[in-house]
């Protein structure tokens, strides 16, 4: 496997990327609940951004799970 496969088979365990395909929301959902730029959550979503603590605290709030975690242990397994 090479590194552009390895980069996109990570992006696709995304935390967040798999909250939003199990529930059905969307990108623009989260944006507006964090107040936050529908880009904004882009970012997030593909691993080019991370959430600050107030976003992480209400993305906690939105998804019902401990999302600061998950991300951090997402972003720690990034293929180098």
């Amino acid at each position: 496997m090479d590194q552009l496969e390895r980069l996109k088979k990570w992006q696709e365990e995304n935390p967040l990327k798999k909250w939003l395909k199990k529930t059905g929301r969307t990108q623009a959902e989260i944006a507006a609940f964090c107040g936050v730029a529908n880009y904004t959550v882009i970012k997030w979503v593909s691993g080019t951004s991370y959430p600050n603590e107030e976003n992480l605290n209400s993305l906690n709030v939105l998804t019902g799970k401990d999302m600061a975690a998950e991300l951090e242990n997402w972003v720690a397994n990034k293929p180098v």
